[in-house]
C-alpha cells in the first residue's frame, strides 16, 4: 500500500474495485474507535442530515449537511452524533495503481475535503446506490465514481491557497479549542506579527474573531433545531461553562440564547 496525495492522483494510471455505496441513519450516538486495526477499505463519508463531531488521531472536525471527508484504509476514527436526525452516505472502494498493482491511499489519516459540497455530489451518490445493488451495475458504478473523483479532485486542487490557508483550515477543524497563535503562525511559516497582519488582510478579522464567527454560527444552528439544551450547546462548542457561553452569545447577538429565534 502506498500514499498518493489526492492532488497527484491524475498523474498515475489507477483502477477501482470493490465499489459500494450505502445510506445510513444510525441510532447510536458514538461510532468507531481510535485504536484497533482500522478501516478495511478506502472511502468517503458525506453527511446528509444532522451534525456530527469527527475525531481521528491528531485531528478533529465538525460535519453537517454537505460535509465530505476521506477515510483512509487502516485509519481509525470516532463519530459522535451531535444533532438528529442524522444520516450519511458511505462510499467505499479499493484503488489500485495499475503499473505495480499496489493499493493506494491519499493520506494515513482522514482528510477533510469540504464543509459544503455541491448538490451534484449528492445526485451522484444517489445514482450509485441504485446501481451498486445490481450485478450489472458495476460499470455504471465505476463511471459514477470516476465522475465523483473528477469533481472532488478539481475542487480540492483548485482551492485557492494563500500564506494563511493552513491556519484557516486548522481553525475550521478545531474551532471548539483554544486558539494558539504561535502554533498557527508556525503552521504558516510566518512570525506572529506577519501572521496577524496577513490574517487580518485576507479575512478582515483577527484569528479569534474568525473562530468566534464559526462558533456563533454553529450555536445558532444547534439552538434553531431545538435538539440540544443551552448547556449541551455550550459543551459541544467548548465553552468553560454555560455562563460563559450565554455571555458570549448575548455579546454577539444582543439576546441571550434562551430567547434566540431563527
Amino acid at each position: 500500500m502506498k500514499i498518493v496525495p489526492l492532488s497527484k492522483l491524475q498523474e498515475i494510471d489507477f483502477a477501482f474495485s470493490d465499489i459500494s455505496v450505502t445510506y445510513r441513519s444510525p441510532q447510536w450516538n458514538t461510532m468507531g474507535s481510535l485504536s484497533g486495526s482500522g478501516r478495511t477499505v478506502n472511502g468517503f463519508l458525506l453527511v446528509d442530515k444532522g451534525h456530527c463531531h469527527y475525531d481521528w488521531v491528531g485531528g478533529n472536525t465538525d460535519l453537517s449537511h454537505g460535509g465530505l471527508i476521506y477515510l483512509a484504509k487502516e485509519s481509525n476514527k470516532v463519530i459522535t452524533v451531535t444533532e438528529r436526525p442524522f444520516s450519511y452516505y458511505n462510499i467505499n472502494f479499493t484503488l489500485t495503481d495499475t503499473a505495480d498493482g499496489e493499493q493506494i491511499i491519499f493520506d494515513t489519516n482522514p482528510l477533510l475535503i469540504s464543509h459544503s459540497v455541491s448538490k451534484n455530489i449528492f445526485d451522484i451518490c444517489n445514482s450509485m446506490i441504485s446501481t451498486t445493488m445490481t450485478k450489472s451495475g458495476i460499470f455504471k458504478s465505476t463511471s459514477y465514481l470516476c465522475e465523483l473523483f473528477d469533481i472532488i479532485i478539481k475542487f480540492y486542487t483548485d482551492k485557492p491557497k494563500t500564506k494563511i490557508s493552513p491556519a484557516i483550515e486548522y481553525i475550521h477543524s478545531n474551532y471548539t479549542e483554544t486558539i494558539d497563535i504561535p502554533y498557527l503562525s508556525n503552521l504558516c511559516y510566518l512570525s506572529q506579527s506577519q501572521f496577524f497582519r496577513a490574517f487580518k488582510n485576507q479575512t478582515g478579522l483577527t484569528p479569534l474573531q474568525y473562530q468566534n464567527n464559526l462558533r456563533l454560527e454553529r450555536a445558532k444552528a444547534l439552538l434553531s433545531d431545538n435538539e440540544c439544551s443551552i448547556g449541551e450547546v455550550s459543551e459541544i462548542l467548548g465553552f468553560e461553562s454555560i455562563y460563559y457561553f450565554s455571555r458570549f452569545f448575548k455579546k454577539h447577538t444582543g439576546i441571550p440564547p434562551s430567547e434566540y429565534q431563527p
